[in-house]
């Protein structure tokens, strides 16, 4: 049994935005989604917060303190890295909900360069450090703040926190531009998931860099105080996540935002002409009728490359070739067995009528669509 507890009152916090993080890190990475890739994005932000409120602890908890320096003092800034990882994880996270062609790209894992250098820089400041000088710099704060190279780290971490923060916010509103230049009638709450992401981050990682002003340009003494303020900010930032991610369940289903804008100098910047020839060909001649329809006849037929037609298949409906195709097969379905004259005519018939030579996948994307089969459809609209 121990002496003294563990954790104080204050710690509590800290691990209970530990918690909050694994719990909702979990439901996205096994959550099915239709674009796995933001799930997992957002939860290796999540991981980051995990890893940066234990890095906290190891630092501030006098118990947990004393047993990293009896353990093994190079455990003790071991975690330092997590600074340089929040930010290009939410700034990715974002980006893959908000751009229509957002794929990780080599040049993506330029922003992890600040934190493969971490331990090389963490390995000549301080591990190669005697014992005893370990132990001087990890029992006094103020003797810490002192080494110039330990300053400059301490700086480089939160600046480029609050770096990425003003970069998601730039992206942010880059996207409500592209909202009311399209007069889009998107619903608030599609944006407000954004806004509580980089908001909070971005007021946790001023904060941070308030403190460090305060320490180094005031006597007021307020840093501890102020530290365990960004605790509790941090905490009520992962409660207010879970909160809003429960109770909208699009958030977890890991799906790019409607009306997601093109990068610039990407495919997706395709002109509007394409674009309204296709839905123009599709809404009027109709080629999903034929059961043979391809990629390649269908750009034939418009006189485009297969690969624009692609592309304008992919940024602008932001789905495959097949579900797109499909999803007009379904609309001339619902049309047809809404027809009195149609009452008496199987649903094979116009399952075929419309272009799918399958029943299964008929029924199956049907249902899908609609929330019915063709039956009750009918049977709804009919009587």
């Amino acid at each position: 049994m121990l002496e003294t507890a563990l954790f104080n009152t204050n710690d509590l916090t800290l691990l209970l935005s530990i918690f909050g993080c694994l719990c909702l890190g979990t439901l996205l990475i096994s959550r099915k989604s239709e674009y796995k890739i933001s799930n997992l994005l957002l939860a290796g932000f999540l991981l980051q917060s995990v890893l940066y409120s234990i890095g906290t602890l190891f630092y501030w908890n006098t118990n947990i303190h004393f047993r990293i320096a009896q353990i093994n003092s190079n455990l003790f800034f071991i975690f330092g890295f997590s600074f340089f990882l929040e930010g290009p994880f939410l700034f990715w996270y974002l980006k893959s909900v908000i751009y229509r062609s957002f794929i990780m790209k080599t040049v993506d894992l330029l922003h992890l360069v600040p934190a493969i250098l971490y331990p090389f820089y963490l390995h000549f400041i301080f591990n190669q450090l005697d014992a005893g000088s370990k132990n001087d710099i990890i029992s006094n704060h103020s003797q810490l703040i002192a080494i110039p190279s330990y300053e400059f780290l301490i700086w480089a971490q939160r600046i480029t926190v609050f770096s990425y923060a003003s970069v998601c916010f730039y992206h942010l509103s880059r996207y409500r531009s592209h909202l009311k230049k399209h007069n889009s009638d998107i619903q608030d709450t599609d944006v407000n998931w954004l806004i509580l992401l980089a908001g909070g981050f971005g007021l946790i990682s001023l904060w941070a860099i308030l403190i460090l002003l305060q320490e180094r340009l005031t006597n007021f003494g307020f840093g501890y105080a102020m530290g365990t303020i960004e605790n509790y900010f941090r905490f009520m930032f992962v409660a207010a996540l879970i909160f809003y991610s429960l109770t909208h369940s699009e958030i977890l289903k890991g799906a790019r935002l409607p009306y997601a804008i093109p990068e610039a100098g990407s495919q997706d910047a395709i002109p509007a002409k394409y674009v309204e020839l296709v839905k123009k060909s599709l809404e009027t001649e109709k080629p999903y009728l034929n059961p043979r329809l391809t990629l390649e006849q269908l750009a034939s037929q418009l006189s485009l490359s297969p690969r624009l037609l692609s592309a304008i298949i992919n940024g602008h409906f932001e789905k495959n070739f097949s579900e797109v195709i499909n999803r007009y097969r379904i609309e001339e379905a619902k049309k047809l067995l809404k027809e009195l004259s149609n009452a008496n005519r199987p649903i094979s018939d116009i399952m075929t009528a419309v272009g799918f030579n399958s029943k299964s996948v008929f029924n199956t994307f049907f249902k899908k669509l609609v929330g019915m089969t063709p039956s009750e459809y009918r049977q709804k609209h009919l009587g």
